[in-house]
């Protein structure tokens, strides 16, 4: 199995790869997954890059690879992770987080397994999943965090009087199995894709509703979907699972955001819409699924970004007075 069309080494300066339920890739057992899945992503990249954090809690997993010629401009590396599952015990679902600041630019990934379920209170479910982890990640990014909570200004808290960990860094991607469905019968779904009307099947997708009803993800972007539902596929075809009927969702997905008042001047692209990526310090040049990899059943997504990052000598999260150059970073699941 060929990851080329899902993970091209030697293009970009960052990489951050997201994984959940590795117990399922076919010769992976739950004792075995882990050090062979970072064998093979670490081979994949090369010698070019550092692997300079990864983090695994149960079968989610995060890993961030950065360009060697990097390093000495690397500094405050943490990581962490917030159980979500049955009980704030169970780990089959939760989020970890990876930080770091590049000169004086920080970066946050996280990467996050939402509930499951197509009811309607599994959407409550999902966006609770979200504000936990945002804001149980809070005090857990010691000591880089700790320290950013005694100068916490307006919007470090969200909508809810939570703390939230994505306030706190210049620039934010979340990525994972979110699991956001879409709200359609399953012959009705079939039915648009096979008449290729991918735009209006949109329309019903879940998390498009609850981000514009400002419910998850405040402040939050996401670049316009040019791919099939990522979910949910018979193994080892290009077919959706027809026996139990779930509908195609696109319940894999990359989000992002930069701070309040860093993300650029420039004017939205012709054309911009809800779900298009505004120029500035966070623009996103791809975003896509690996059809061909179709060892699950779903099929991985992965998004490539230009950001912007910071040269000058104040300090990482601070936005006023700074010089910025382009940094390209790719973020994939």
């Amino acid at each position: 199995m060929s990851l080329a069309s899902w993970l091209s080494p030697d293009q970009f300066d960052i990489y951050a790869i997201g994984a959940q339920e590795l117990e399922g890739l076919p010769g992976l057992s739950t004792a075995s997954e882990r050090p062979r899945w970072e064998a093979a992503m670490t081979s994949h990249m090369g010698k070019e890059y550092e692997l300079i954090a990864k983090h695994c809690l149960g079968t989610t997993h995060l890993m961030c690879f950065i360009r060697k010629d990097l390093l000495p401009h690397v500094s405050d590396v943490h990581h962490a992770h917030v159980i979500t599952g049955f009980g704030r015990v169970i780990a089959n679902k939760s989020g970890i987080g990876i930080c770091f600041d590049i000169f004086s630019t920080s970066f946050l990934f996280v990467t996050a397994h939402f509930a499951a379920g197509s009811k309607p209170k599994s959407v409550k479910a999902r966006n609770e999943d979200f504000f936990r982890i945002d804001s149980g990640l809070v005090p857990l990014m010691c000591p880089i965090v700790a320290h950013r909570l005694n100068e916490l200004k307006d919007g470090s808290t969200t909508h809810t009087g939570r703390w939230s960990v994505s306030s706190l860094f210049d620039r934010v991607f979340w990525l994972g199995d979110f699991n956001y469905r879409v709200q359609a019968t399953y012959e009705d779904a079939i039915g648009k894709l096979e008449q290729g009307k991918r735009a209006a099947l949109l329309l019903l997708d879940e998390l498009t509703e609850e981000r514009e009803n400002a419910r998850v993800f405040p402040s939050f972007e996401e670049a316009s979907i040019s791919f099939n539902p990522t979910y949910k596929f018979e193994a080892w075809t290009d077919q959706y699972e027809s026996v139990k009927k779930r509908v195609p969702s696109w319940t894999d997905r990359i989000l992002f955001r930069a701070a309040p008042g860093q993300e650029g001047n420039a004017p939205p692209p012709p054309g911009s819409s809800f779900l298009t990526s505004r120029a500035g310090s966070i623009e996103a040049k791809a975003y896509g699924a690996a059809s061909s990899i179709m060892a699950s059943d779903h099929r991985p997504v992965f998004a490539h970004f230009q950001v912007s990052t910071k040269r000058d000598a104040s300090t990482a999260g601070e936005s006023r007075g700074a010089t910025t150059s382009g940094s390209a970073a790719c973020v994939i699941l």
